[in-house]
C-alpha cells in the first residue's frame, strides 16, 4: 500500500484505492496495525422504504471483524451515514441509494477514525459529488490529563477519556464527535486544537494518494 508518515500521529498510514472490482468505489486504510476496508455502491435502485423524491438515500454498514453484529456498531453506522450524507451532494441523485459498506480487518485502537477515513477515501474513488472532504482523528486523555492523539489500544486502557473528531476539508469545521469517559471543557478545546492540525495533514495525505492513483483508476 502506498505509506507516508504523518508527524502529528505516531502511527504510519498506508492505503489503497480501487481494491475491489464490484464497488463504484473502495479503499483500504491502515493507521499503523489498525486496518479497515470501505466500498461504496451507488447509485443504485433503492427499496421502497428508503425511496426519497428529492434526493439519495444514505445507507452505512458496519461489518466487525469477529461477524457479529453489536448495538455499539449501529452507533458506529449512523456516525458513518451522518458524515457521508452531509458530505454528499445528495441531491444530483434522487431516488437512488448510495451504500457504504465498512469492513474491520483490524483494530488496534482508533478503529472508528479509520473506518471513517476509509470510506471518505472510497467516496472519492467512487467519483461521487461531495460538497467537502472529511477526515477524522481519535485522541485520548491520560492519567497526567494530558492529551495523547491516534492512540493505540494499550495506551487506551489507561485513559480517562477519549474523543474522535471529523472535520470538513473546507473550513476545518468540526461535523461528528464522538466522547467517552470524563473530558474537561478545556482538554475538548486543547484536543480539538491538536486534532485539526493532524486532519490537516490527513486531507494532504488524501490529495497526495489521489494524485499517484490518478493514472490508474
Amino acid at each position: 500500500m502506498e505509506e507516508e508518515n504523518i508527524e502529528v500521529t505516531a502511527r504510519t498510514l498506508k492505503c489503497e484505492l480501487n481494491v475491489l472490482k464490484n464497488p463504484d468505489g473502495s479503499a483500504i486504510l491502515a493507521q499503523g496495525d489498525t486496518v479497515f476496508l470501505a466500498s461504496v455502491y451507488g447509485p443504485v435502485e433503492v427499496k421502497i422504504q428508503k425511496f426519497q423524491i428529492d434526493k439519495a438515500s444514505i445507507e452505512a454498514v458496519y461489518k466487525s471483524k469477529s461477524g457479529i453484529t453489536c448495538v455499539n456498531d449501529r452507533i458506529k453506522e449512523n456516525l458513518v451515514k451522518n458524515v457521508c450524507e452531509s458530505a454528499l451532494i445528495t441531491s444530483l441523485h434522487p431516488r437512488t441509494a448510495i451504500n457504504v459498506i465498512i469492513q474491520e480487518m483490524q483494530d488496534c485502537g482508533g478503529g472508528l477514525a479509520c473506518a471513517i477515513n476509509s470510506a471518505c477515501l472510497a467516496l472519492i474513488n467512487s467519483g461521487l459529488s461531495m460538497q467537502y472532504l472529511f477526515a477524522a482523528v481519535s485522541c485520548m486523555v491520560n492519567d497526567d490529563g494530558a492529551i495523547v492523539i491516534d492512540p493505540d489500544n494499550k495506551q487506551l486502557e489507561e485513559a480517562q477519556g477519549s474523543m474522535i473528531f471529523v472535520f470538513d476539508n473546507v473550513r476545518l469545521d468540526v461535523i461528528g464527535l464522538t466522547t467517552d469517559g470524563m473530558i474537561s471543557e478545556t482538554q475538548h478545546e486543547e484536543a480539538c486544537r491538536q486534532c485539526k492540525i493532524c486532519a490537516e495533514q490527513l486531507f494532504v495525505y488524501f490529495r497526495d494518494i489521489v494524485r499517484r492513483y490518478a493514472s490508474r483508476i
